[in-house]
């Protein structure tokens, strides 16, 4: 009777086993299904499996007379065939769902949070296909890193072309140079010609992207130009280039010139203005904004037109008055930089870790008294808040000098975000307020963290907070150097003496083995 139960536990086990594995792997067919959850299963099903058999060898092991019956190679050639299942199976689950460890200190194998976010956003097929003459140079880490892209989804294939060969799918993209990528998802086609990652994942942001919003630079008051040249230290031409590959369209808007504000910009900046505004120019701005519009006002410190008393209407106070800080021995030690590394609990910004630089800002306030007897209902976030040791300079006198009886002690925040409370069907206004409009300037937009904190204000303010990056501290560079000896050494250890003691081992186990 005990045999019988346990016989039929054993049965019970390894069917239960392979239902599981089997329903696992068959599930994902049909229905949506995470990929640890799938995984775990497999494992489970295989350990049950893997139970039952056990047992089955053991029983075997017990009965003698069964075991006599059976015989010995029989038992062998059950236990090799178990093991050959198991295989199988850890096969199958592995297939396609490896793990890959990056144990480089610079994460040389890692794709970025912002790349994982698009690849895990991706509805349709993309391929990239690299045009490169036979034998280049730029073939190898093409693959390199559209492996990495591949391992990360099933929607992601590429293929490597060369155009002497096949002139006709040369042709079909207008490929008309080496080195030329053509990113191709069916629908939207784009080409580039830098391998990186931030090329790459800009180009599956173009053509994933079916309908870009518009992002509108006010022009007219000598705001930033982002027209300029790349060199133009004070231009904006960079700062274009990165919105336009974040899956944005940048054009100018000259209220003064069209008086009106097109229906489709999600977004007007207006960046450092040096003259006033009309009050028309500044009636179309309040009616755009209680229009559910958004703005982002970034004023430097010395402004005083009309958009201080359009911000004051919104209860957002731009002090005028610069925020200056003790010497950091960095930016020829000027007590008007200001390093950001505290960045407030706002969804766009909490959680960042990289610093962001201003070279010179103001201070950011909310009328808190005035905006609870507002019939506007909103909240204010501060984001960009300086360290305790800054303060906001008020006299103005040279040298820089924390005066407690005139100027106000840190911390204080050189930024904020505006946002109306409305029902689901209404449109919220969103404002975003900096003190400062050079950190992003051509000058400074590739310093530290500037871009990416930016980007991420500019996509929460535009409904794109699926795409907000918190990009992990840099990582150390590293290297090992070794002189023309030590690589010599390392040869001969690495290929002649280790794998020259392992065969004298096994020549001697083997010659001692023939002899008994």
């Amino acid at each position: 009777m005990e045999m019988n139960n346990k016989r039929n536990i054993q049965n019970f086990l390894i069917a239960l086993g392979i239902i599981i594995s089997t329903v696992s792997f068959l599930w994902e067919y049909f229905f949506p299904v995470v990929i640890l959850y799938r995984n775990i299963a497999y494992v489970v099903g295989l350990l049950i499996s893997l139970s039952g058999a056990i047992m089955f060898v053991v029983q075997l092991k017990r009965k003698r007379q069964t075991l006599q019956k059976i015989g010995k190679g029989t038992v062998s050639l059950f236990s090799i065939i178990v093991t050959a299942v198991i295989l199988i199976i850890i096969n199958l689950l592995s297939y396609g769902n490896g793990i890959r460890i990056d144990l480089t200190r610079t994460g040389k194998y890692s794709l970025s949070e912002e790349t994982l976010k698009v690849i895990s956003s991706l509805q349709e097929d993309v391929k990239f296909i690299g045009f490169f003459q036979e034998g280049s140079e730029a073939i190898i880490p093409f693959r390199d890193l559209m492996d990495e892209y591949k391992f990360r989804s099933k929607k992601i294939d590429y293929e490597i072309v060369d155009p002497d060969k096949n002139p006709a799918l040369a042709k079909k993209y207008d490929v008309r140079a080496y080195n030329t990528i053509v990113v191709d998802n069916g629908k939207n086609v784009r080409k580039i010609n830098l391998i990186s990652e931030s090329a790459f994942t800009n180009a599956l942001i173009q053509v994933k992207t079916t309908k870009r919003k518009l992002i509108c630079f006010l022009t007219g008051h000598g705001e930033k130009n982002i027209l300029s040249s790349d060199s133009d230290k004070n231009g904006y031409s960079l700062i274009k280039k990165t919105l336009e590959g974040k899956g944005y369209d940048v054009k100018n808007l000259d209220l003064f010139n069209e008086k009106s504000i097109p229906e489709n910009c999600s977004l007007i900046i207006i960046a450092g203005p040096v003259k006033d505004f009309v009050q028309e120019e500044i009636d179309q701005l309040t009616k755009y904004v209680e229009s559910g519009g958004s703005l982002a006002l970034l004023l430097d410190p010395g402004y005083s037109g009309k958009l201080i008393d359009f911000a004051r209407s919104k209860n957002i106070i731009f002090s005028a008055n610069v925020v200056a800080n003790p010497p950091t021995g960095i930016f020829g030690n000027d007590p008007l930089v200001t390093i950001i590394k505290n960045y407030g609990r706002h969804p766009a910004v909490a959680g960042f870790q990289v610093y962001s630089v201003f070279p010179i800002a103001q201070a950011i306030g909310y009328d808190e008294k005035r905006a609870a007897k507002s019939r506007i209902k909103a909240t204010f976030e501060r984001i960009f808040i300086t360290d305790s040791r800054s303060w906001i300079e008020k006299d103005g006198k040279r040298p820089y000098q924390y005066n407690p009886p005139i100027d106000k002690g840190g911390p204080v925040a050189i930024g904020g975000i505006f946002s109306e409370i409305k029902t689901e069907d209404e449109k919220a206004a969103n404002i975003l307020a900096i003190g400062d409009s050079d950190f992003i300037s051509n000058a400074y937009l590739g310093i530290s963290g500037n871009s990416d904190v930016f980007v991420n204000c500019i996509r929460w303010i535009t409904d794109q907070e699926d795409m907000i990056v918190i990009p992990r501290k840099p990582r150390e560079f590293s290297s090992v150097n070794i002189t023309r000896s030590e690589g010599n050494m390392l040869f001969i250890s690495s290929v002649i003496t280790f794998p020259g003691i392992i065969l004298l081992v096994g020549a001697f186990i083997f010659l001692k083995r023939r002899k008994l």
